[in-house]
């Protein structure tokens, strides 16, 4: 299965395919340098073109798409790990290319073909390298051994170790000539800690497309004044033979070494604090759990439902559908069924007044009638009988009036209340007469 698997699975396949495509890619770069050779291609570029299109595709079948993605956080947070190894690099290319000057060397007549050569010799080798060794190798070996810190190191180690042997060969190591061994170690020394530090970038940023890109300029750096400037062939040669050139190259092997240290000891710290389980870009991680904890669903908040008295809006005495706030006594009243749920009984009054402010208690007049009805008076229509008349109460009443309130002298207005200038407004009549039932 070249799916991403999950991560209960022990990755011990996952491996296994990751250790076989580490293989096939360098069975791609074969089929690239043929290629090349057949069509008259540079050959360097046709077999590192070759690995990068295996290693890309042998990454995504495995279930790393994830980390090819191109990512521009990824890329600002790579350099700002290997910032300092990029200086490095251009300091490099500065020395490389003073050098080429002060021997009088002239620069190449298609030397902007060539720079854009190496270019892409240089990218194709930032993709192949990034997905045989961050990518498969260290992928696979995560996927089986990254459940623990003390696995995610030796994942680490193992990777670069075996990157750094990838840039010697067995011929340099020549024991009859001691300067050979160490420099061959020397080499595999550097390199090692440079994969240690792409290691720490790929774990960061969970992409492999920042190592990709901080190597392709790295490289490019490195090379473009020979290749490209000056036309000279691409030549990776690590180890001389020559015993006063081999001094050198320890020397300055050991230089470029004390110049990592600084990002190597950050990518050290960054790998002593990076937590377990790293399972690398072929396992799906999924949610961890803390230990002794158990899986909860969301809490679901009870509803507790609110009796309240008919309204107008609503004419049902009941619990409305719509979620209230809860009473402080809801858990309580949601666990009883909703029957044995009794609502306090409301005063007759309200009834009485709810059922006066309904339009529909009124019986229909036959003008309210819809027009295609027959125009005939039904039971409801019909004249009130003398019972279901209202009642008396209900009736306007008309009562006799009092003895008071037939006097004639008492209806016409008072002294005080007549306009002035009547002839029988007399002056100090402004008090009305005592009513006959006593009441003032």
């Amino acid at each position: 299965m070249l799916m991403g698997e999950s991560r209960t699975s022990n990755g011990t396949g996952k491996l296994i395919a990751a250790l076989l495509s580490f293989f096939l890619i360098t069975a791609g770069g074969v089929v690239g340098y043929a290629v090349g050779s057949l069509f008259g291609l540079d050959i360097d570029i046709s077999y590192t073109l070759g690995e990068a299109v295996v290693a890309v595709g042998t990454i995504i079948a495995l279930g790393g798409a994830a980390y090819l993605r191109f990512d521009r956080d990824a890329i600002i947070e790579s350099w700002k790990f290997m910032w300092w190894i990029i200086v490095l690099s251009a300091i490099l290319m500065v020395w490389d290319l003073y050098d080429y000057v002060m021997a009088g060397e002239v620069v190449h007549k298609g030397w902007l073909l060539r720079c854009l050569s190496s270019l892409v010799l240089c990218l194709a080798i930032g993709v192949a390298e990034e997905g045989m060794f961050r990518g498969a190798l260290f992928g696979g070996l995560l996927a089986r051994f990254g459940g623990t810190k003390k696995g995610i190191l030796w994942c680490v180690a193992l990777s670069s170790l075996a990157f750094g042997c990838a840039h010697v060969t067995a011929e340099d190591f020549d024991f009859t000539k001691w300067y050979t061994v160490v420099q061959a170690l020397c080499k595999i020394c550097q390199t090692g800690i440079y994969a240690v530090m792409l290691c720490a970038v790929v774990l960061k940023t969970k992409s492999l497309v920042g190592a990709m890109m901080v190597h392709a300029i790295d490289d490019y750096l490195l090379f473009v004044v020979s290749t490209g400037l000056f036309g000279e062939t691409f030549e990776t040669e690590y180890v001389t033979t020559e015993a006063d050139e081999g001094v050198s190259t320890i020397v300055f092997y050991l230089i470029i070494i004390a110049l990592y240290l600084p990002t190597f000891i950050k990518a050290v710290r960054y790998l002593m604090k990076v937590e377990a389980p790293q399972h690398g870009p072929f396992v799906k991680e999924l949610p961890q759990l803390q230990p002794g904890s158990e899986w909860q669903a969301p809490y679901v908040q009870p509803y507790a439902p609110q009796m309240m008295p008919p309204t107008q809006d609503y004419p049902y005495y009941g619990a409305y559908d719509q979620p209230q706030p809860l009473a402080p006594n809801a858990e309580a009243l949601a666990q009883q069924p909703l029957a044995s749920v009794q609502a306090p009984q409301p005063a007759q009054q309200e009834y009485q007044q709810w059922d006066a402010q309904q339009p529909y208690a009124q019986p229909q007049q036959a003008w309210q009638q819809p027009a295609w009805q027959p125009q005939q008076e039904s039971a409801w229509q019909q004249p009130q009988q003398a019972w279901q008349q209202e009642p008396a109460w209900q009736q306007p009443q008309q009562q006799p009036q009092q003895a008071w309130q037939q006097d004639p002298s008492w209806q016409q207005q008072q002294a005080w209340q007549q306009p002035q200038g009547q002839p029988w407004q007399q002056q100090g009549a402004s008090r009305r007469p005592p009513r006959p039932d006593g009441l003032a």
